[in-house]
């Protein structure tokens, strides 16, 4: 069937509410966003900075309901097998056309944004499985779920959190559908997750739409950045009325599939980093041989789980870096320089970083510390912080967001990671010790304090110097990493 064909029966009534998926493969169907020309301006900067989940591909003039670049008879009030109403705030209802609402649009601008429906025959044509269609299930085909990923701000839209859509895939297909997506950017691109739902706030059992999947044993669940973030986006701005599509029912364009032009040597690998539960993180092959070269020429023990330590190091957003005096006190009582480095680093790449030293460290070293410290970072806390006492009273509310740990310290730090855990379910803790440690730590450098300072420094810079990484590490949402920030944090490295 031809696109203007399927348009033709929606437009009669002939599919209403009826999900769009496979309907004219190789087509682009896209998302629809319509919203008072008052805030457009602002609508339109929201898409530019979030280009994951609102890859706009066509902005109307206030009152034009048509969208030549994408079909010459298409007509956004009859085109979608159905529309949702949002008046101040909440879902007022479902409607099969939007003629009768003519008055009340004439100053309406529309956004149309590209949808993963787009690249479904791509998507099919590689093996890649359709659980819902194999399971016959009377549901989304990709089920949609509201994340707790922040979209950046953009004037009056603001406090949006990012709706994905989720697709169950075999474990040995990871590569495969992140390969074939990757290029298919106007319709969202790579996955923004892969694996554990609860790190982006994601209960797999209540989708916001349909019935719950079953998995095979080999599936893990993989989300990708969806269009139904204009829903929050509509309903946080304040509009009197604002209208999206129907969940599923999309538009049908006369556009064909479009794929980014990537450089040859493109080529995307997907690296498990956590078992249980599950998560992969993702980078380019070339910036995975720079790091597999980094940790060669460093000779660390247990190269590939000094990768997994800092890739999720890299996701990270709230760190704590535990020291002690014996650690990086240098004669001249100041600070290890490569300690310096990787908080510089981390600041730069804007985590949120808390260093924490023992209870019984001496003024005076404090205040070493954080003369040093606060000629090369700025936004850091020092604290000091009982980690010996096992019932976690040491431990203040901000540790309930933290989500990583960096240990140099010559102590037995267990009682301080018992003591986390009790505030923070989600905290990795990686220590950075010449000599065997516990093995309840999730990982260990077991190499000196400022070799291993410098190899994390090093291979986050590596890694945040990768677009494609950069953008699945922010889960598709913001703008992307300057070039003059890459720049500047590779200067900081030397030899990588």
């Amino acid at each position: 069937m031809e696109p203007r064909h399927a348009r033709k029966e929606i437009r009669d009534g002939k599919r209403f509410l009826v999900d769009t998926s496979g309907t004219c493969p190789g087509f682009t169907q896209v998302n629809l966003t319509m919203l008072p020309d008052s805030v457009a301006e602002d609508f339109e900067g929201f898409c530019r900075a979030n280009e994951g989940p609102m890859p706009l591909l066509f902005k109307s003039e206030p009152g034009q309901f048509t969208a030549p670049p994408l079909g010459v008879d298409i007509d956004v009030r009859t085109d979608l097998g159905a529309y949702e109403l949002i008046e101040n705030g909440e879902t007022s209802g479902m409607v099969g056309d939007l003629m009768k609402y003519n008055d009340r649009i004439r100053q309406h601008v529309s956004f149309y944004m590209g949808c993963s429906y787009s690249f479904e025959k791509e998507y099919l044509d590689a093996g890649l499985p359709l659980r819902a269609l194999q399971q016959k299930r009377s549901t989304p085909l990709y089920l949609p779920y509201q994340t707790n990923v922040q979209c950046a701000p953009y004037g009056v839209f603001n406090n949006i959190q990012q709706f994905s859509s989720m697709r169950p895939i075999p474990k040995q297909q990871l590569q495969l559908a992140t390969k074939v997506t990757l290029p298919m950017t106007k319709y969202h691109g790579a996955p923004m997750h892969i694996g554990d739902p609860g790190m982006i706030g994601v209960d797999i059992t209540k989708p916001d739409h349909g019935e719950t999947l079953e998995f095979e044993d080999d599936d893990v669940p993989v989300f990708w950045s969806c269009g139904a973030t204009g829903i929050p986006a509509i309903k946080n701005c304040g509009v009197k009325l604002g209208i999206t599509q129907a969940v599923n029912c999309l538009m049908v364009t006369d556009v064909p599939t479009e794929k980014d032009d990537l450089a040859d040597d493109i080529t995307v690998e997907v690296i498990e980093v956590q078992k249980d539960p599950f998560f992969a993180s993702i980078v380019s092959k070339s910036k995975l041989e720079e790091i597999k070269d980094l940790l060669d020429n460093s000779k660390t023990a247990n190269p590939d789980q000094v990768l997994k330590s800092a890739m999720l190091l890299s996701h990270s957003s709230k760190v704590a870096v535990l020291v002690d005096e014996n650690v990086v006190q240098l004669t001249n009582g100041g600070i290890n320089e490569e300690l310096l480095l990787l908080l510089q680093v981390m600041e730069m790449l804007k985590m949120e970083v808390l260093v924490l030293v023992p209870e019984t460290t001496s003024n005076s070293f404090m205040g070493n510390i954080k003369a040093k410290l606060f000629t090369k970072v700025q936004n850091m806390k020092v604290e000091r912080t009982s980690y010996m006492d096992n019932d976690g009273s040491a431990l203040h509310g901000e540790y309930q967001t933290l989500d990583y740990a960096v240990l140099l310290t010559q102590y037995n730090v267990i009682e301080f990671v018992e003591c986390v855990k009790k505030a923070s379910k989600r905290v990795t803790f990686t220590a950075i010790s010449i000599n065997d440690l516990d093995a309840r730590l999730d990982f260990q450098i077991k190499t000196k304090y400022d070799q291993g300072c410098r190899i994390l420094a090093s291979l986050l810079v590596i890694m945040r110097s990768c677009p494609i990484h950069e953008r699945y590490q922010k889960r598709n949402v913001g703008y992307p990493q300057s070039t003059k920030l890459t720049e500047s944090l590779r200067k900081m490295i030397i030899n990588i």
